[in-house]
């Protein structure tokens, strides 16, 4: 009996989490910073205008098993170009403000926050959308639709006979007809 021997390497299953957080690093806060609005209007007197795209990282302070042994967070600090402009565009300061800090990744595809290592879990999460299941519920089929928004709580309809109850994060059912009734 002749057997074949398979000989294979084990894949680096956190190089996907590290590519993606360097492209976070290099692209993605960059899309987010620009989420800010680039001129803040806090008092009529003066403006505030952010250069998204201008950002500076400044690297740890402490290394990562300095972070472990005392208890501090692996992190880099970001700093953002501002000017603060004064009425009729008189007086313009410019300086770096501090934004504020990310946990930065090690090599190994861990983050160390308050000196515990962390790992980031990927989920699947569903699309917004509706949703629809066929139901066996002892011998008779019933049916549900779940509606899943952008931002907010999900609605679950369930079909009976005769009957349509609306669930709100998987709570008490309400009747559908007593919330058409309350609308009026």
């Amino acid at each position: 009996m002749d057997k074949q021997l398979f000989v294979t390497t084990i894949p680096n299953f956190s190089e996907t989490n590290i590519n993606s957080f360097c492209w976070f690093l290099e692209n993605g806060l960059s899309d987010e910073l620009r989420n800010f609005s680039s001129t803040i209007n806090l008092n009529p007197n003066l403006n505030i205008r952010i250069y998204s795209d201008e950002f500076i990282l400044q690297k740890p302070e402490y290394s990562a098993t300095h972070c472990k042994k005392y208890d501090l967070t692996y992190a880099v600090r970001i700093y953002v170009p501002v000017e603060l402009i004064t009425n009729n565009n008189e007086t313009v300061t410019e300086s770096l403000a501090f934004f504020g800090e990310i946990p930065l990744m090690t090599y190994a595809g861990t983050f160390i926050i308050n000196g515990c290592e962390r790992v980031i879990i990927n989920q699947i999460i569903r699309s917004p959308g509706v949703y629809f299941r066929q139901e066996i519920k002892g011998k008779k089929l019933g049916y549900s639709g779940t509606l899943i928004s952008d931002r907010g709580s999900w609605l679950k309809f369930e079909f009976d006979t005769g009957t349509v109850r609306i669930r709100l994060n998987k709570t008490t059912a309400i009747s559908f007809y007593e919330i058409l009734e309350a609308c009026g």
